[in-house]
């Protein structure tokens, strides 16, 4: 949207009750519509009988993300609901922006009772009332850095960092089921009145000020796209099964019907046990025979290496007893021949036989 087409609203009636709850905030409020920030500014206020009765500003320094800064309602129509109502419409409305808008963040600082004692956590109304809205707390440093807002690094007391996100989460649980007319109508229920108008300027839905109802066209158009954007497809309906079909006929069978039936179904599961106590046996069988023939196989290869082993033993005695002579002098069975002696008793038979000579 080109800054030059934005019209800057009167916003008098809204800094005057916004001030009433943020009284040293009258310049930062005013400095949201100045013509270097008005493209940022986004200004939404309820109006009843022509008075501003609540209004909340949102600043956009980021395409990604809103802030909230300020959100105000008159004291005597608090406590009514409205606020949440209209918390929820313009929540709506986010959705309904640039598609690249992800979040919206807020400070939200605890507040003290009429007798002037700060609340605990659990029981602050402030926190209570973001927290309803799927607001959810988060860690200081998490906290997008804002030169106006809030500078990074810095950690406010009595005060908590909020984040909203953008999803079909959120969208489910906390805008889906009331629209613009529905919440508006909700508000007239609320306030007790009638004639009550929701004044709008937000430069991501148009150029200038808006006044509901009536509803423009765009912005019907709008709110049409999102609720496709996020409408899931219906779950296709499955046919009835066999069995379903079955209980719906047997409502009219004869008893003795149902009772052959049943015991056809009895002889069935009895088939059907056996078949699989059959198969079992067979696997376990199998599996036992498979075993065995494993542990036979170890032990003859057990055996195998045993008779190797000590048949080397033998080779490796017998070529320490000969002690490098031939191994040929080795018989068949593998005995020892013992060469030497066989030639000493050839020696001592020939000279025996001189002497007698």
């Amino acid at each position: 949207m080109d800054k030059e087409k934005l019209k800057c609203p009167n916003f008098g009636a809204e800094v005057a009750l916004l001030i009433q709850d943020f009284i040293y905030s009258k310049e930062d409020i005013e400095f949201s519509f100045v013509e270097e920030n008005i493209s940022q500014a986004n200004l939404f206020s309820l109006f009843c009988e022509n008075e501003c009765i609540s209004a909340v500003l949102l600043d956009q320094h980021e395409k990604e993300f809103m802030y909230l800064g300020y959100m105000s309602t008159l004291g005597k129509w608090r406590r009514k609901g409205i606020g949440k109502t209209l918390m929820k419409l313009i929540i709506r409305l986010c959705f309904m922006m640039s598609k690249e808008l992800k979040d919206i963040y807020l400070i939200s600082r605890n507040i003290q009772d009429e007798n002037g004692k700060w609340y605990t956590v659990k029981e602050s109304p402030v926190y209570r009332f973001w927290e309803s809205l799927g607001f959810y707390r988060i860690p200081w440093s998490q906290f997008p850095s804002i030169p106006t807002v809030l500078e990074q690094g810095t950690i406010l007391t009595q005060a908590r960092a909020y984040r909203f996100e953008l999803n079909e989460n959120n969208y489910v649980n906390f805008v889906k089921d009331k629209t613009i007319e529905q919440s508006m109508a909700k508000l007239r229920t609320q306030t007790k009145v009638e004639n009550i108008h929701l004044k709008v300027f937000s430069p991501n839905l148009h150029f200038e000020t808006m006044k509901w109802p009536p509803l423009p066209q765009h912005i019907t158009d709008k709110e049409a796209a999102l609720v496709k954007r996020f409408q899931r497809q219906p779950v296709p309906q499955m046919p009835p099964s066999y069995f379903q079909q079955r209980s719906s006929a047997s409502q009219n069978v004869s008893p003795l019907a149902m009772q052959q039936e049943m015991q056809f179904n009895n002889m069935m599961l009895q088939s059907m046990y056996m078949n699989q106590m059959m198969i079992m046996q067979q696997s376990m069988f199998a599996a036992r025979r498979r075993y065995a023939i494993q542990q036979q196989a170890s032990a003859m290869q057990q055996q195998a290496a045993m008779q190797q082993q000590a048949m080397q033993s033998r080779h490796q005695a017998a070529a320490q007893i000969l002690g490098g002579t031939n191994p040929t002098l080795a018989n068949q069975n593998g005995n020892i021949v013992p060469a030497k002696r066989d030639r000493e008793s050839d020696t001592k038979t020939e000279g025996s036989k001189k002497q007698k000579s």
